[in-house]
């Protein structure tokens, strides 16, 4: 069951960055909307689909792994953070936000992960 929640996680993190790609490249984006949708969230698949991956995972799956997906979320938010903040998409000051936070999250969880 460990694998199912891993497969859907990382099956949201792929349409995610789908959804990314998909959207407008100016100054209107919002990460809100990109991660999570402008519509209610029990009427998105994305959402409940992401509900059942951490659900799933958290219950089934060892400390480890999970420290390693947020490792692996906060990379490629850090990634995605930097390439729009260069390339002037949304707003900088959030886009600087997210990546100090991914920053952080990624060296506490990446400590983690390689000290056990």
């Amino acid at each position: 069951m460990k694998y199912v929640g891993v497969a859907l996680y990382v099956f949201w993190l792929l349409l995610t960055m789908f959804k990314f790609e998909s959207m407008p490249k100016d100054r209107n984006l919002s990460y809100r909307d990109v991660f999570f949708g402008n519509i209610v969230w029990y009427h998105n698949l994305r959402t409940l689909l992401f509900a059942a991956a951490v659900v799933i995972t958290v219950i089934y799956a060892p400390l480890k792994i999970i420290y390693l997906l947020i490792l692996i979320s906060c990379i490629i938010l850090g990634i995605v953070c930097l390439r729009n903040f260069f390339n002037l998409v949304g707003n900088p000051w959030i886009d600087l936000e997210f990546l100090i936070g991914a920053i952080i999250c990624g060296i506490l969880s990446g400590l983690f992960v390689f000290k056990m």
